[in-house]
């Protein structure tokens, strides 16, 4: 884990809004206007900055029947030179029971010529309650053209106090056959001001035909009627790592993050983030809490 100092800025102008993040040694800065996003990731290096990434998303067009959105993403190397392009085009069309995106990403290849790296089709449909979406990816193959290389599947139950969400993702293998890579079921409760989420996700481990819970992570959050919340996260592993673990054994707490938010007479915000982690040689214990980040907005903090 990385631990560092963040603070964040907000514009208060709605139509445009700047964030400022600092995070070990690097800082990121996000302009927001009404159809342009524009983050640059520098580096200070001998009192200059260094540019690092950066990404521009630009609505192209928007209309009754859906919208196209282009995002660029330039990546730099450790002197500020350029050492990649990746331009992605999402089409977004909307149906009478769901949605339709198709994603076209191009990279540069080693000429700086941007070629086809990826296609994503996301089909949505709802009835009622329910929502079904069913994602197919497909990237090159060595003998040219593009291959369905994964496929996912997921359900969502959205109701008043609940929401299920089961969601499976499927791999090529080398045979050409799919087979579960991947299963994430999220659960979601709330009552009153609480707020609890519960993730497990599980993997073929070790044996490649039956899934395993491999992370669990709970999150539970406590909101105010002024704004402020705070919300604990806690992460699980079926075993601590350097420790061995039993077969059937419940899942380990591995960590322990609370991000506390509380609001500002001044209408600004300020949140803090600290963790705990568990320490091996006592299992049965976390560590002391230590501060991971503080983020500070003034002006529009409504979508902080």
């Amino acid at each position: 884990m990385k631990y560092y100092s963040l603070l964040a800025v907000c514009a208060a102008a709605l139509a445009q809004s700047t964030t400022t993040t600092f995070t070990s040694g690097e800082t990121a800065t996000t302009t927001v206007s009404t159809d342009h996003t524009q983050t640059v990731l520098t580096r200070s290096i001998n009192g200059r900055e260094i540019p690092l990434e950066k990404t521009e998303t630009r609505l192209l067009s928007k209309s009754e029947n859906g919208s196209v959105i282009e995002t660029i993403v330039r990546r730099y190397d450790r002197n500020g030179q350029l050492t990649s392009t990746e331009r992605t085009v999402s089409e977004v069309r909307n149906r009478p029971n769901g949605l339709t995106t198709k994603s076209t990403t191009y990279t540069t290849d080693i000429n700086g010529v941007l070629r086809e790296t990826e296609r994503r089709t996301i089909d949505t449909e709802k009835q009622g309650d329910t929502a079904r979406t069913e994602t197919v990816i497909e990237r090159p193959v060595i003998n040219g053209g593009l291959q369905t290389v994964e496929k996912r599947s997921a359900v969502i139950e959205n109701r008043a106090e609940a929401t299920h969400q089961d969601e499976t993702v499927y791999r090529r293998g080398s045979n050409g056959d799919f087979s579960v890579a991947l299963r994430k079921i999220a659960d979601t409760t709330r009552k009153d001001n609480t707020t609890t989420e519960v993730t497990d996700l599980y993997e073929p481990i070790g044996e490649v035909n039956r899934l395993q819970l491999s992370r669990q992570q709970v999150t539970t959050t406590v909101a105010q009627p002024d704004g402020s919340e705070t919300r604990q996260v806690d992460y699980y592993l079926p075993a601590l790592p350097g420790v061995a673990g039993a077969a059937g054994e419940s899942p380990k707490l591995w960590e322990q993050d609370t991000v506390q938010r509380k609001k500002q007479s001044d209408g600004g915000v300020v949140e803090t983030v600290t963790a705990r982690r568990a320490d091996p040689n006592h299992p049965n214990q976390l560590g002391p809490a230590q501060q991971v980040s503080e983020t500070v907005c003034r002006g529009n903090c409504s979508s902080q």
